[in-house]
């Protein structure tokens, strides 16, 4: 009896430590990343991409007042546990003085193959208002 009470803890002891848990065995992956950002209005504006992690360190950055609506795939990256996306979005309307700021929205977007894996849809009521979006694989 005793020994049928040992076999059964270590049976449950060793299951318990499976490492089939263990996030890092599922990485690195490879997958499609895209970015996007939408605006109900196209203003001057400041927009940044980003995938940082591991072996990968890619960067984009667009300073315009028509580059909106926005998109960048980034096709087969490998991406390693903890690598982060971000999208970051900096109004920089030009509003004379005197003259209101007309608020509009803006939309960031970010897809891994296809499914979208975080958004954030915000009013940009003031110039100068800096938002941002991310993404971390886990």
């Amino acid at each position: 009896m005793k020994k049928l009470i040992l076999l059964i803890v270590i049976a449950i002891t060793t299951s318990g430590c499976s490492n089939s848990d263990d996030p890092f065995e599922q990485y690195p992956q490879t997958h499609d990343i895209t970015f996007d950002v939408s605006s109900s209005e196209s203003r001057q504006s400041s927009i940044d991409f980003q995938i940082l992690g591991g072996d990968i360190e890619k960067e984009f950055h667009s300073f315009s007042d028509d580059h909106l609506p926005l998109s960048r795939i980034y096709r087969n990256q490998k991406v390693n546990y903890q690598t982060g996306l971000l999208i970051t979005y900096r109004d920089v309307s030009n509003v004379q003085v005197g003259v209101d700021f007309e608020p509009y929205t803006v939309t960031l977007t970010i897809r891994v193959d296809s499914e979208i894996v975080a958004t954030n849809e915000f009013i940009v009521d003031e110039s100068g208002l800096v938002d941002y979006v991310e993404y971390k694989f886990l």
